[in-house]
């Protein structure tokens, strides 16, 4: 599932520590992360989405019968936090 949508993410600069909007793609995979940069201070982040991955079953009705299919969704908090960006993430 595709989702995009507005995330405030707190900088990981220990000398900015600013909040900033963005509006992203939230993508669901084995890994989901952003990948970020804040526009205040240039350092680049990472803020990790698996631990926000909400998954629920949604159940179609028709004429052909019933179909069930699990949905995953973000539950985020109002401000996402965010960690240094390592080689690992990189590659």
């Amino acid at each position: 599932m595709i989702d995009r949508r507005r995330v405030k993410i707190k900088c990981c600069n220990k000398a900015c520590g600013r909040t900033y909007a963005l509006t992203r793609v939230l993508e669901d995979g084995e890994n989901p992360r952003l990948l970020v940069e804040c526009p205040y201070c240039g350092v680049e982040a990472v803020a990790e989405l698996a631990q926000w991955r909400s998954e629920s079953v949604v159940v179609s009705k028709g004429i052909e019968g019933e179909e069930q299919v699990v949905a995953t969704s973000f539950v985020l908090p109002d401000v996402l936090p965010s960690r240094p960006v390592t080689d690992e993430d990189q590659g």
